[in-house]
């Protein structure tokens, strides 16, 4: 629509410029230039026609200026597209470049935190073994604080036994049982346990045989046959062995 706009315009300022050279048309003798004359009344459209064509070209000249001026327009905005593209060309260069940078970064980083998680995994570890070892420690200790008092103790059993059979009198013997059942509840209490020895085979890890004596009997071979002070533990400990007679 501008265009056609513009076009109108310039077919009215042609007609205007015609009409003015047709109403300047002045100086000449017609009696002299007769054909003039003739051909202006013969050919009254010749003007318009000359008119339309003059119209045209400036018409045509119009859009080639429209056109140049447009161009000449159109010329900054490439310029600062081609600015744009370098610039963000550029942007992208850096964007690319710190990238690189924090990919390398963060496999660092990585491999930093798996240093740690190996290191933090070792340590835990380290720690559970060394808890293991100070509760197996704690535990002997215990076991053999325990053992020791408690062998202290074993021995006062051999002479309260004797005692009760020497003891002629019932009343100080059956105090003297109390307290020999008592530090034998005492002992049960902390899992001590008899160590079986009369008509049992001889073994050297609970028996400590002191006297041998000889048997026809081949049944009776390596067996214990008599008990002389009897043997204690505690779970896999011993804590006395037994005093025993073995036949042979």
């Amino acid at each position: 629509l501008k265009e056609i706009g513009r076009l109108k315009e310039a077919a009215a300022r042609a007609n205007r410029w015609a009409d003015k050279n047709e109403r300047t048309k002045i100086g000449f003798n017609p009696k002299k230039e007769p054909d003039r004359c003739i051909a202006k009344e013969v050919h009254p459209t010749m003007s318009r026609i000359t008119t339309i064509k003059t119209n045209k070209k400036l018409s045509e000249d119009t859009m080639n200026d429209d056109k140049a001026r447009d161009r000449t327009r159109e010329l900054p905005m490439v310029e600062l597209q081609q600015e744009e593209y370098k610039s963000l060309q550029a942007q992208i260069a850096t964007a690319s470049q710190q990238l690189s940078i924090a990919q390398a970064i963060a496999v660092k980083e990585k491999s930093r935190s798996e240093e740690l998680s190996n290191l933090v995994n070792r340590m835990q570890a380290d720690f559970d073994n060394y808890r293991k070892r100070m509760n197996e420690s704690n535990k002997r200790l215990k076991e053999d604080g325990i053992c020791a008092v408690l062998e202290k103790l074993i021995p006062a059993l051999d002479v309260l036994k004797q005692a009760i059979q020497s003891i002629p009198d019932e009343k100080v013997a059956d105090g003297v049982k109390m307290i020999y059942r008592q530090i034998v509840d005492v002992l049960s209490a902390f899992g001590v346990e008899e160590i079986p020895a009369l008509g049992e085979q001889f073994d050297p890890n609970l028996h400590n045989a002191v006297m041998q004596v000889k048997t026809t009997d081949p049944s009776k071979a390596n067996m214990v046959v008599e008990v002389f002070n009897k043997g204690y533990r505690m779970g896999e400990r011993i804590l006395r062995h037994s005093v025993v007679k073995v036949a042979n």
